[in-house]
């Protein structure tokens, strides 16, 4: 996906930029998921911002969205 690959480039040229972020998800339809610590939440289809801080730097953090393969904090 060229949006995916743009997202990963500004990710590595601003890795020590501190700031804040905000992140949209798109949930095509109703879905559980698990929210670490929350435990399994029920969320309807729709759009829902995700406001963040960087302040080790919004590439290091953006670049951690864009990873399917991590490890989980909570």
């Amino acid at each position: 996906m060229v949006a995916h690959n743009l997202a990963t480039e500004w990710a590595i040229r601003n890795r020590g930029v501190p700031g804040t972020y905000v992140l949209l998800v798109s949930l095509g339809c109703d879905a559980r998921i698990h929210i670490g610590s929350l435990g399994t939440l029920s969320f309807e289809a729709g759009c829902y911002l995700y406001v963040g801080s960087a302040l080790g730097g919004l590439g290091a953090r953006i670049g951690r969205h864009l990873r399917t393969r991590k490890r989980l904090h909570w």
